[in-house]
């Protein structure tokens, strides 16, 4: 018996049972020993998952020795609730025909031994509504755990097309800026170019005032050709600087003040430049919702192989997502997967305040690793 309601209930009627058969004595012994057999009875049941032969037999035994020994004193009898809640196989209620020597037995008591029947059908209807409910409550907790685990899933997979339309956005942006640029270079630089020759050739041919006009001229085209250039470099710049995203990230966080220190000797590429990027800001959003921190620290540099990227902050009050398996808080779980998809390492810790350390690739094409 698993559930305690049921078990009080058969053990009551027992009791119950039990005074009836030993009226007008109050069956002390008896109780005792119905209480030790049906404890015993409870863990041969027990086995029936592991030695099925074992559990059958061993019920058999006790409730045939119940009946003997209810030959000599009745009120033992009133241990047959006892065993007959333990049986879980439909060849062990076959057993139960033998109780029905007991009115011939005793004929004196048949209204007592109706009552022992009456306990036993009561106590094998509680026991097999108790194990319904058992197996009820099984399947609610493996439904809840599948709708967590199919809630992550989605949550995960919504969060990845999210990063992706993100990231075909600004590819889509970088694209077009590039197209810009290379318009402008193509088309308005070789006008600006061709001015600028035949400007230089109509200068040498003039005289006095015009030519002097005409230098004028050419020093404004010149001007002019390198504005064109500076606004080409600065739309490829632009469009590819992390150091400069990040100063802006830094100086739209207002919860506590960040130290930014960037040192890299490569532009990380567009994918690697977005998640850096996305890491940063869900980290800042983290202290902000579960720190006490009074300021965050960034660093990033680059080696000849990888990038690393360090955020610590000084808070005291511990994270209450600490981990970022399934089952933790999104946010680092989200943080673990953009890494994954990069190919890099992730490593948090709480010592000295909440800290992330990352390694990507230099090159943002490497096979993803687990973490062990």
């Amino acid at each position: 018996m698993k559930n305690g309601l049921a078990w009080f209930i058969i053990c009551l009627l027992c009791l119950l049972t039990a005074c009836l058969l030993a009226y007008p004595l109050f069956p002390v012994p008896e109780l005792v020993g119905i209480m030790l057999l049906g404890s015993v009875s409870l863990l041969v049941s027990f086995q029936a998952s592991r030695f099925p032969r074992f559990a059958f037999y061993g019920q058999q035994i006790f409730l045939v020795g119940l009946i003997i020994a209810g030959y000599y004193d009745p009120a033992l009898w009133a241990g047959l609730p006892l065993i007959a809640c333990n049986f879980r196989q439909a060849p062990d209620y076959y057993s139960l025909v033998l109780t029905a020597v007991l009115p011939f037995l005793y004929p004196q008591l048949l209204l007592q031994i109706m009552a022992v029947y009456m306990a036993m059908i009561i106590a094998i209807f509680l026991a097999r509504l108790s194990d319904h409910y058992q197996a009820l409550k099984a399947q609610y907790f493996q439904t809840l755990d599948a709708m967590t685990s199919d809630k992550i899933r989605l949550e995960s997979a919504r969060h990845r097309m999210a990063t992706e339309n993100e990231l075909a956005r600004e590819n889509a942006i970088l694209a077009e800026r590039k197209r810009i640029a290379r318009e402008i270079h193509d088309n308005v630089g070789h006008q600006l170019t061709a001015a600028i020759l035949q400007t230089a050739a109509l200068e040498l041919a003039a005289q006095g005032e015009a030519k002097a006009n005409l230098g004028q001229l050419k020093e404004n085209l010149d001007q002019a050709l390198e504005e064109v250039r500076a606004s080409v470099h600065n739309l490829h710049a632009e469009s590819l600087n992390i150091d400069q995203a990040l100063h802006n990230l830094e100086q739209n966080y207002h919860f506590c003040p960040v130290f930014l220190k960037v040192d890299l000797s490569q532009e990380p590429n567009a994918a690697t430049h977005h998640a850096i990027l996305a890491i940063c800001r869900e980290a800042l959003a983290n202290t902000a919702k579960h720190s006490n921190a009074s300021r965050v620290d960034i660093s990033l540099r680059n080696d000849h192989k990888t990038y690393q990227l360090l955020i610590v902050d000084n808070g005291s009050q511990l994270s209450a997502q600490p981990s970022p398996r399934p089952g933790g808080g999104i946010g680092l779980y989200n943080m673990e997967d953009r890494v994954n998809q990069l190919g890099g390492r992730i490593n948090i810790s709480q010592e000295r305040g909440f800290r992330i350390l990352i390694r990507l690739p230099l090159d943002g094409n490497a096979a993803p690793q687990n973490e062990g």
